[in-house]
């Protein structure tokens, strides 16, 4: 582990929960702070266009729903690198990580995938082996992974309705997922309410859904939603 302390940022839908994580590593010696998807995208955005007095960070914490939700907007990385275009590195948290989210994951070469279900000692060590440029996998995850053809991907093919939505479809589902109402999505997308329950009708529809309780089974199945 670098002998400078790491800046780490932890972002996660359940704050509570992402404030405790950021403790227990700056218990640990690392500079650790909370944020929201906003700041993990200026954490992770290539470095023309992050701002000078912006933050920098070695590592993103991100939790399994918000990478979901920002999967949309995140930049793609270099090629073949599992860095950031600034050199910041994701450790991604799920307690039960969704084979699209994981396939994902992959494709995205991100070197941190953690299992709640081990102890905060060992995201200690996974944010620091990251960081130092190399790769943790949880056993559990690691279990999923097919090693065999150099390249890390998903050991069976992911059977999944999402890649059938759009990309604003994916982004309002993801909000939805977090409890939002439409009015709320509106909002925050900047798009009339007509607008948004119409890409509502169309989610619902691709998906074979008739009601929020279904959907929001989905959102939680698929990762889009903390559990």
């Amino acid at each position: 582990m670098p002998t400078s302390p790491l800046s780490i940022l932890v972002v996660h839908q359940r704050h509570l929960v992402g404030a405790a994580l950021a403790d227990c590593l700056t218990h640990h010696g690392l500079s650790a702070s909370t944020g929201d998807c906003p700041t993990a995208l200026a954490a992770l955005a290539s470095g023309a266009s992050t701002p000078a007095n912006a933050p920098r960070y070695d590592v993103v914490v991100l939790d399994c729903a918000d990478f979901v939700n920002l999967v949309p907007n995140l930049p793609e990385p270099p090629a073949g690198s599992t860095r950031s275009s600034n050199g910041c590195a994701i450790v991604l948290l799920c307690n039960a990580m969704p084979d699209r989210v994981l396939e994902e994951a992959l494709r995205r070469h991100i070197p941190g995938l953690f299992s709640t279900a081990e102890s905060p000692g060992q995201l200690v060590l996974a944010v620091g082996i990251v960081a130092d440029g190399g790769v943790y996998y949880s056993p559990e995850i690691r279990s999923r992974i097919d090693l065999s053809s150099g390249a890390p991907r998903l050991a069976r093919s992911v059977d999944s309705h999402t890649p059938r939505l759009t990309r604003r479809e994916t982004e309002i589902l993801g909000h939805l997922a977090r409890g939002l109402t439409k009015r709320q999505v509106a909002e925050l997308v900047s798009l009339s309410a007509k607008t948004v329950d119409n890409h509502c009708t169309s989610i619902m529809a691709k998906l074979n859904v008739h009601n929020r309780v279904e959907l929001a089974r989905f959102a939680i199945r698929e990762g889009f939603a903390a559990v």
